[in-house]
């Protein structure tokens, strides 16, 4: 599903409705006062609509709508109960700032915000237990076949395979000959183990393929895919192998009008305020744990490549020895010996990272874009990856959809797969989308996600 350029897991919604009635109906049952006539309080149906709501989006920044993580048990749990411990203070917020009769009720009863939060850890809980028994058993499963030889394949079965597990399985890999008889087939369901949902054309194949004789089946057929348009609408990332040369110039809102650019830089404008005031305090703590384990500087200035290849210098608290690049610029690594004690706290909840809100109030950074790479990477990466020097067509960012999706880049191969995700966020930017990336930015750093 598509929403404002957006693409947003279908299923994934469904289950937030479906959570949000349910919700609704607890809360009204625990907010309803004792003893109420018969019949629905409207008063009460709005309040139980408004927590409803603040407790959906504690679950959301928590990251509890993501697919993968129902599939997960092991950090079905923590995630649940930290999406709680985001949602205890937005509660507060409802209770105290929203609604008069809030507070009413929280004096009249001094467990009603503990009762409102227990159900709905109790239900995001059961909801997703639920879910996953129904994904254990393949009710929701989707089958798709790829259309092409085993080797042309075998990159888009690993993507499929392990972006949505549970939702999406690869039944085979069919030759082109194959597709008319295929799409011929009455077997289409949209979801159930036996039944083909979709077919996915790799790039190589639709050469093959006998068009004008497909057309008057295509209604009637399982749902056809080429590979790039199954890549970026259902794993949200570019088919980076495979992108024309010229891509870029025909990609959607790459070139932002005016009105747009002054809205986008505005908003990063007060974000960025807005934050360097609230993380203060934090920053400065930092500082002077640096400075005492340390010494200085406490600062880290290093040259990095900005829009259209402009360089500029990145603004980070120093995580590192002074002498931690004597011999050079090299890839960070896992457990990297050069990090200090403060630095490895500082990495794991992206603290280090807050002085480039320095950058995006001078205007060579945006609060969500690509990473910002230094300049001996980029070049030996758009080198060696093809389509790796368009991700410049717009402003690095401190957080970014392939920060969000994807590990710490460690590598050629994982700079390979980051750039499909920043390819994504270039052609399908949007408000909604940066919304998104900064909401899941708040999960990285819950769960230390990618940080090294």
């Amino acid at each position: 599903m598509r929403v404002m350029r957006a693409h947003l897991p279908a299923e994934m919604l469904a289950f937030w409705l479906v959570e949000f009635v349910l919700g609704m109906a607890i809360f009204y049952v625990l907010l309803v006062p004792a003893g109420a006539a018969a019949g629905l309080d409207m008063g009460v149906v709005d309040r139980a609509a408004i927590l409803a709501l603040t407790l959906g989006l504690g679950a959301a920044l928590a990251g509890l709508y993501r697919p993968e993580i129902v599939v997960e048990a092991r950090r079905l749990v923590g995630s649940t109960l930290t999406g709680g411990l985001i949602a205890f203070p937005l509660i507060f917020l409802c209770v105290y700032t929203l609604d008069g009769s809030f507070r009413e009720l929280a004096q009249s009863d001094s467990l009603a915000v503990a009762k409102v939060l227990g159900a709905w850890l109790v239900l995001l809980l059961a909801t997703r237990l639920t879910l996953k028994y129904a994904l254990a058993r393949g009710w929701f499963l989707r089958t798709v076949l790829i259309v092409g030889t085993p080797n042309d394949a075998a990159s888009l079965a690993a993507a499929i395979q392990g972006h949505r597990p549970g939702f999406i399985r690869i039944g085979g890999v069919v030759p082109p000959s194959a597709l008319p008889d295929l799409l011929a087939t009455r077997n289409r369901g949209r979801f159930g183990r036996g039944r083909l949902w979709g077919v996915v054309v790799t790039r190589a194949a639709r050469a093959e393929i006998p068009v004008g004789a497909l057309m008057a089946r295509r209604h009637e057929s399982p749902l056809l895919f080429g590979e790039a348009e199954f890549r970026e609408s259902r794993l949200r990332r570019l088919d980076i192998e495979n992108l024309d040369p010229d891509w870029l110039l025909y990609a959607d809102r790459v070139g932002r009008s005016r009105v747009g650019q002054f809205v986008h830089r505005a908003l990063d404008l007060a974000g960025a305020v807005v934050l360097l005031v609230v993380s203060l305090p934090v920053m400065l703590l930092t500082a002077a744990a640096i400075r005492l384990e340390d010494g200085k500087p406490i600062l880290y200035r290093q040259v990095r490549v900005g829009r259209d290849g402009r360089p500029f210098t990145v603004y980070k608290f120093r995580s590192m020895r002074v002498d931690a690049e004597t011999r050079g610029a090299v890839w960070a690594t896992e457990h990297d010996p050069r990090v200090t004690r403060v630095g490895a706290v500082i990495r794991r909840l992206r603290i280090d990272e807050l002085p480039q809100l320095l950058n995006v109030i001078a205007g060579d950074m945006a609060l969500v874009g690509p990473r910002p790479e230094r300049p001996e990477f980029t070049s030996e990466l758009a080198d060696r990856i093809p389509g790796y020097a368009d991700r410049l067509s717009v402003k690095p960012g401190i957080t970014g959809w392939a920060q969000v999706s994807a590990p710490y880049a460690a590598s050629i191969d994982d700079a390979r797969v980051k750039l499909s995700y920043d390819l994504y966020y270039i052609k399908n930017r949007s408000l909604l989308l940066d919304f998104l990336i900064l909401a899941s930015t708040i999960r990285v750093v819950l769960f230390r996600e990618g940080s090294r």
